[in-house]
Formats: structure tokens, sequence, C-alpha cells
């Protein structure tokens, strides 16, 4: 089942596509092809997560074909069949644990999402029977008023989750418990840990170390465990890979509920992290007279004894500094993870409003939390709802103002030097 369609991502001049190729049928499935390139266009999903996405759909066609069923016979018994097959094969949905259990019903969830968007999409345009997919007298049941790509998506808010999406499993975690929490750190608290540490008596081995442990967490919005976890290998040996859009794409060996999601950095991070494993890191290595297997390759590492920092330690590490910066008591690394989805709801915001993109908050929630890695986009749903909530309009002010200064500034300097051409000339 799984081998029979090929599912690649291929440059086309400064942007990308999706190609999808039936191997027994030796063509190209265009219903998906077209259908990604409209997810592309539209949404603006980058190369990781569409090639998720269209995953999706490839394991969804590929259970059809092995069934023998044609796309006008589609019922909600199939998708129900469908549901039930991929959670009988996923290790984790008969786990005691209620929240690892939750990983496969909302890995599953996915799929069936996906698949819907793709039959009202293909219905919209004229690819499928009329009545294929709707509310009454259609093969498949659902209140979607639109696919992902149809004006009309927006209004799909209008009807609960359970009436779009009729055959999801029930999980437990679905409303999420996230909130946006009433301190967020900002650009002056990541400047000011900085001057923090290096004005500390700490060796440089240090004072670059914990920094850059504030860095991964602002920019990338990984979890603590996810930075402990860090290898050497994912910035100076081969276990990551450039894009073309000035990142990095790596996965930490540690994520919740054991994922094992490919994630992009920004290059100038990795590029800094990688200078100061062949710096400060191995410095401090020699001085010990210690090798690398007692470092067990972790980037962040004791400068006593060489071995991987701990969960607790990084917080330790993180909390105080923020308490002698002013921030309150009981926040710590994870708290940065909510500046990142500040940060990542304002950017995705600007940058679809500015191509005349779709700015719904299901299709901003969505792209936001692939970024982060949560399955359930409604996780990130106190971000996208309150963008214009105080905390966020502080933010982007704070951003623009910031950019304001830096270009002041700029000019300033313009200004001195071409009084300094002047002066030179006489």
């Amino acid at each position: 089942m799984k081998n029979r369609y090929l599912v690649s991502i291929v440059e086309l001049g400064d942007g990308f596509g999706v190609l999808m190729y039936d191997f027994s049928k030796h063509e190209i499935v265009n219903d998906v092809v077209d259908y990604a390139d409209m997810l592309i266009k539209r949404l603006g999903l980058k190369r990781l997560s569409i090639h998720q996405e269209i995953g999706h759909l490839r394991v969804f066609l590929g259970y059809m074909a092995s069934r023998k069923v044609q796309l006008e016979n589609l019922n909600d018994k199939f998708l129900e069949d469908f549901r039930d097959y991929m959670l009988e094969r996923l290790p984790n949905s008969k786990s005691p644990s209620p929240a690892v259990a939750d990983k496969a019903r909302k890995t599953v969830n996915a799929k069936l999402v996906r698949v819907y968007d793709w039959l009202k999409w293909l219905e919209e345009n004229g690819r499928a029977a009329r009545h294929m997919i709707g509310p009454a007298g259609c093969h498949v049941y659902s209140c979607l008023l639109g696919s992902s790509v149809s004006s009309l998506s927006k209004n799909n808010a209008d009807y609960k989750y359970s009436d779009r999406y009729p055959v999801l499993l029930e999980v437990k975690t679905r409303n999420s418990k996230h909130r946006v929490p009433r301190y967020i750190p900002t650009e002056d608290t990541v400047d000011a840990l900085h001057a923090h540490f290096f004005e500390s008596n700490h060796s440089i081995h240090i004072k670059h170390r914990n920094s850059l442990l504030i860095d991964v967490a602002s920019y990338t919005g990984f979890r603590r465990n996810s930075i402990q976890s860090l290898t050497i290998s994912q910035f100076t040996g081969s276990d990551f890979e450039y894009t073309s859009h000035d990142t990095v794409m790596l996965r930490p060996a540690r994520q919740k509920f054991d994922y094992g999601d490919y994630y992009e950095i920004p290059i100038d991070l990795h590029q800094n992290i990688c200078r100061f494993i062949l710096d400060q890191r191995a410095s401090v290595l020699r001085i010990r007279g210690l090798s690398e297997s007692k470092t067990a390759g972790a980037v962040f590492i004791s400068d006593r004894t060489c071995s991987p920092l701990d969960d607790r330690t990084i917080t330790a590490i993180v909390s105080k500094a923020l308490r002698v910066c002013g921030a309150p008591k009981g926040f710590s690394i994870h708290s940065f993870r909510s500046k990142y989805l500040v940060a990542a709801t304002t950017k995705e915001y600007e940058d679809r409003r500015s191509l005349g993109l779709d700015t719904s908050a299901e299709t901003v929630m969505r792209s936001v939390s692939l970024k982060v890695g949560h399955k359930n986009p409604n996780s990130v749903r106190p971000y996208t709802s309150g963008h214009e909530s105080s905390a966020l309009v502080q933010h982007h002010n704070t951003r623009s103002r910031r950019e304001k200064e830096s270009l002041a500034e700029i000019e300033r300097l313009k200004a001195l030097v071409r009084e300094l051409e002047k002066r030179l000339k006489k």
C-alpha cells in the first residue's frame, strides 16, 4: 500500500511544487498535485508543511487502492474503516497513558481532516460528483462550507468541529488548556539576559552556552527537552539539511509524546552554535582533558564535568537569570516558547496580509501549530484569536519601534560618513 505512491518536492524557478507519482498506473496524480499547488499559493505552506500534509493524502490513496475503491464510491463507512485501520497500526494507540494514546488518535485525525478538505476541494473544482460531500443527501457527511483554499473557508468556524469532521476520533486534549501567559519575554529580555550572562564571573564557555540556550528557546520555540537533546552532529556533522530560505532543518531527539518531527531554525543561529561548538565548547574539553565520549555528543554540557546538562539545570540557569532581569517568579525557559508563538503569529499574519493570502484564524492556527509541533491547531488559538490583544499589539509596536530606531541610526551614520568624506576632500 505505502509503496504505490511517491511524494516529492520539486523546485520550480523561485518557488517549489509537489509531485505525486502513481507507480501502478505510471502517471502523475493530478488531483493531488493541483490541490497541493493551491495550498502552497493560497495558504503559503512551506516545503516541510506541504510534504507532511500531502503525505496524509498519500496514505489515504494507498488505502483506497488496496481496497479497490474508486473516488465515486467513497462514503462515511469507508472513512470509518480507514480511521480504524490507521489507529490499529499505530503502536501507541493502546497505551495505558491517555496522553500517549491521544498522540496516536491525533495522528489519525490529522489525516482525516486533510481527506475531508481534499474531497471538498475536488467537489468545488468539478473533479468529483456535485453531492459527494455535504450536510445532507451526500455520500460523505460534513458541514464544511468550503475547502481550506475556498473563500468560504473562513465561515467554517460557524459549525462545530465534530460536524465538519464527523468521523474523527475523540481526544481528551482537543479543548486546549493553553492560554496567553501573563508574562511573555521580549527582545529586550533577550538583550538583558545576554548582558547578564556576559557580565558574570563565569568562564567564557558558560557565558556563551547560557546565551545560546536563550537564543535557541527564543528563536526556535523548542521545549526544554528538545533543547537539551540537541547534538553536535546537528551543527558540525551531517545530521541536518539546508533549505533554500535561510533556515536549517533538523530533528531534536527528544520531543513531547515522542514525536519525530523536523523543524526549521534560522541559519544564523545554526552557524552561531556551530562556532560555539568548535571554539568555547571544544576549549573546555581540552582544558578538562576529556573526550567527546563524556559529553554523549550533547551541545550543551557542564563546564566542570563536561556531561550533558540535564533538564533541571537548564531550568535553574534560565529561571534565576530571568528573576535577576525583572521577570516574575515562576517563569523559566518555557516562557520563551510563548515569545516565539507571539512572533510567529504576528509574522504569519503580516506575511499573509502582504501577499493577499487567507488570514483567517483557522489558517494561521494550522500554519503556526506546525512550527511548534502542536498536532492540535487549537493549542495556538489563544495567540491567533487574540492577535489584536494587548500582548500581541505591544509586541508588534515594540518591534516597529526597534525597526524605526535602527533605521534612524543607519541614517545618522550615513550622514556622519558623508560629513567625514567632505572633510577628507578639503
